[in-house]
């Protein structure tokens, strides 16, 4: 007993050391020097903490969330000068005014240059009283191929639900994707294609239903079935800005996945506020949670939330054709930045075609939590007991300036706005990765631009979890030991592209 007890305690030790590594990075960091442009770092050695620091300093000096707008005739952001704060309304390509991130109208196919992109390598500790164990270690990244065409990989050391002494590369996630939005007026059409290995179907943002989907669970791993999806995805989305819509996803198995071909998904949707009230509504096929997953039935659903300018939550019926009654329940924290207060908001696009929701900031204990627990994906896990978290080991960038200022005397001329999001099963392993773009103001397009990419922490999300019974008093512990559902992981992220500003030539 004394062992088990030792070992627990070494676990919640290395826990908090990670969590406090973390957020205290830019008090380790300072007075050190940054990397260079396309350099690797480790997450905790001096490198990386003197860039966290560095950005942390810079947002510091930067107009806060919500704070008042430059009065007029201020000039376009110059390089070595402090960007826009994490969310913040950046200021207008060529105007003195501030603009908002949104969708262009026409078609946009988002690209933040060939050859760009970002990557790091985690790994996984589950700890109880009679172990500690490391697992899941894990290579994830994306990279940019062109417009609306980029390439995203998750790779984990071997194909064992723990320990990581054996070295056989094992592919969770793989795939090209080709994507763009068309918008004009109140339409919007969003369209993605994959081929390839994938472990994450939601595009485009997920709207409040899409966070219960059930998440491709580990029995491939146990040698069980296959789990994921394997072969060429397609979704199409229409949207109109009363909230109506429709919504299809389709498969055509391959790379090893038995079957043909599949609808996941093809259905109508209604999405709407009422006040604080969220309600969403689709009809149509539905995605069936039960494994293996990649077959839709026949059905409907209904979502009603409330939403607080701190937190939101609300409950899910689900009635699908040779299913059981399912229920569920959500909660959603908000982003957690600067110490500002920001409401939480709804869907990611509106009627005046503005950006909202993903870059929220708030100081109240819970969003807190959310950023320590995001920081290092903690997770209570009842099969095995025990608490999961991970411990990030090394991350990168490769065509960017990462989070440092670019040359000095570029001009500030547009953004990107983005969120790279992750779900963990109930076992707490993580084995998808996903960045979905959320808007963009100015020029972003010229590949002669320079990027700086500013990333803000991961953070605990939401929880949603869905059960087969009644969320009734009688049925509650049933309810309970049944349910199954995710937790998101979310880290909001800017592409800042800068054109460099020739000194005019004297005469």
């Amino acid at each position: 007993m004394t062992r088990r007890r030792l070992r627990f305690a070494l676990a919640v030790t290395l826990l908090f050391f990670c969590v406090h590594l973390v957020l205290d990075a830019d008090a380790l960091a300072q007075g050190t020097a940054p990397p260079a442009l396309g350099t690797v770092s480790l997450v905790a050695g001096a490198d990386t903490l003197a860039l966290d620091a560095g950005t942390l300093t810079l947002r510091a000096a930067s107009p806060a969330l919500g704070a008042a707008p430059p009065a007029p005739g201020a000039a376009l952001l110059v390089a070595g000068t402090s960007p826009p704060a994490l969310g913040a309304a950046p200021l207008s390509a060529g105007t003195d005014t501030l603009s908002e991130p949104g969708f262009p109208d026409g078609w946009w196919a988002p690209t933040i240059g060939p050859g760009k992109g970002h990557w790091d390598l985690r790994v996984g500790v589950h700890a109880w009283t009679d172990h500690i164990e490391l697992r899941n270690l894990r290579l994830r990244g994306l990279i940019d191929l062109g417009p609306g065409l980029r390439a995203l990989a998750v790779v984990r050391s071997n194909s064992d639900v723990a320990g990581i002494t054996t070295v056989a590369p094992r592919i969770d996630e793989l795939y090209l994707e080709k994507y763009g939005y068309y918008t004009r007026g109140a339409h919007r059409l969003s369209l993605s294609l994959r081929l390839g290995v994938l472990r994450y179907l939601r595009f485009p943002y997920p709207d409040i239903i899409s966070t219960f989907d059930q998440v491709p669970g580990i029995a491939d791993l146990q040698g069980t079935h296959p789990t994921g999806y394997g072969g060429l995805v397609a979704t199409a989305e229409y949207e109109h800005a009363s909230g109506l819509g429709a919504h299809f996803t389709a498969i055509k198995w391959g790379f090893g996945y038995p079957g043909r071909h599949d609808l996941i998904e093809g259905y109508g949707f209604y999405r709407t506020q009422l006040g604080p009230l969220d309600l969403e509504l689709r009809a149509g096929i539905l995605a069936l949670r039960p494994e293996p997953l990649g077959k839709g039935a026949p059905g409907y659903n209904v979502y009603l939330g409330y939403r607080d300018p701190e937190w939101q939550a609300g409950v899910l019926y689900e009635k699908l054709q040779g299913q059981p009654v399912r229920t569920g329940v959500m909660v959603r924290f908000a982003f957690p930045h600067s110490g500002q207060s920001q409401p939480i908001t709804g869907n990611p696009w509106r009627p005046d075609g503005h950006f909202h929701g993903s870059y929220l900031s708030v100081s109240i204990p819970a969003a807190r939590f959310a950023e320590a627990a995001g920081r290092v994906a903690l997770d209570y896990t009842r099969a095995p007991q025990g608490i999961a978290f991970e411990i990030p080991l090394a991350k990168g960038s490769f065509g960017m300036h990462g989070e440092l200022p670019p040359p000095q005397g570029a001009q500030l001329v547009g953004e990107i706005h983005a969120e790279r999001v992750t779900t963990y099963w109930q076992n707490g392993q993580s084995r998808n990765y996903y960045e979905h773009v959320t808007g963009q103001w100015g020029e972003t397009g010229d590949p002669a631009l320079d990027v700086v990419v500013v990333e803000g922490p991961w953070y605990l999300q939401l929880e949603a979890l869905v059960s087969p019974n009644m969320l009734t008093p009688s049925q509650l512990r049933e309810w309970e030991r049944q349910r199954q559902g995710p937790a998101q992981l979310a880290q909001p992220v800017v592409y800042q592209f800068y054109r460099s500003v020739r000194e005019p030539v004297a005469d």
